[in-house]
């Protein structure tokens, strides 16, 4: 690696405000809101790959997805967020209501239906008080733009399950392009069924937003 890419990729998560939102960098202070909130509904984390149902599985899973949002940022240019909601007054942020951004992936671990470039996967979860409001729509298209406009990935990719009407409804209001419904991650062996397979391009996303 270079020091030009080095210093590059030497990032953490740009704030992002939308109306409603803020989208800011995860940290180990967020683990107790986020098991609260989200690890610890079983109706939340029903569709997510995780289902932990002891505090202690809760807490490893809140770790998880905080590291797994927080490191890539320095490392490969891309990451993820807690969302906020915005305090009415301006851009100050309110309490965590959820995350979202771009999980690293290794090539192939999908799957030979999804393309080998695909680069990093996006993937969100929210409170379920506050499902219904378009707050996951609202901060995946902000989500998507931001990372594309630093200019460090070039496509990224999204699954869920094709029966997951809520979450396709999400990455279709963002921007994201329908592929189909594939046997992703051994989603049938697994009793989750068909996935559903959405992707963007930074070209084609950048310059149609």
């Amino acid at each position: 690696m270079t020091s030009e890419t080095h210093r590059q990729f030497s990032l953490s998560a740009p704030t992002l405000v939308t109306t409603r939102l803020v989208l800011r960098v995860l940290s180990h202070d967020d683990i107790d809101r986020l098991v609260t909130e989200l690890m610890s509904d079983s109706q939340v984390m029903a569709y997510l790959p995780v289902q932990p149902e002891t505090l202690p599985a809760q807490r490893e899973a809140a770790l998880d997805y905080v590291e797994s949002l927080s490191k890539p940022w320095s490392e490969h240019g891309h990451g993820g967020w807690a969302v906020c909601l915005r305090e009415p007054a301006g851009s100050e942020m309110g309490p965590l209501i959820g995350y979202c951004g771009f999980f690293e992936s290794e090539p192939g671990e999908a799957g030979p239906a999804l393309p080998l470039d695909a680069g990093p996967e996006f993937g969100f979860g929210y409170a379920r008080d506050h499902w219904g409001n378009g707050y996951a729509t609202e901060a995946a298209t902000a989500a998507l733009s931001g990372l594309f406009e630093l200019g460090f990935v070039e496509r990224v990719f999204a699954t869920c399950a094709a029966l997951n009407s809520a979450s396709r409804a999400v990455l279709t209001k963002c921007g994201m392009t329908f592929v189909g419904e594939f046997d992703l991650f051994n989603s049938i062996a697994g009793g989750d069924g068909l996935m559903s397979l959405f992707i963007a391009d930074r070209g084609t996303y950048v310059g149609r937003r």
